[in-house]
């Protein structure tokens, strides 16, 4: 039986998919905009080709925290035997 879920929320996150898939995370991919095309980290573009297209890109990239519905989502299909959940993110400012 589950104790425990965990979601994770940071872009181009430490943890390998590995990891995720061993320890069941569910990850909420965070927006990455670069010229104009949206991007899920984890999704639809890779650390490296993140890099790539940073390297490439006119302007700096742009990140927007996970909807509250993407959240609610996963946190709706975490299975019945999880007595919690909890959520493991950063906080980045802007100075």
């Amino acid at each position: 039986m589950a104790e425990a879920g965990a979601t994770r929320d940071e872009i181009l996150a430490e943890l390998q998919r590995e990891e995720v898939a061993a320890y069941d995370i569910a990850v909420v991919p965070l927006t990455v905009m670069i010229d104009g095309v949206v991007y899920h980290d984890g999704v639809s573009i890779t650390p490296s080709e993140f890099i790539e297209k940073m390297a490439e890109a006119k302007a700096l990239p742009t990140t927007s925290q996970p909807s509250l519905g993407a959240f609610t989502e996963v946190y709706e299909t975490m299975p019945e035997d999880v007595d919690s959940a909890m959520l493991v993110g950063s906080i980045f400012l802007r100075y």
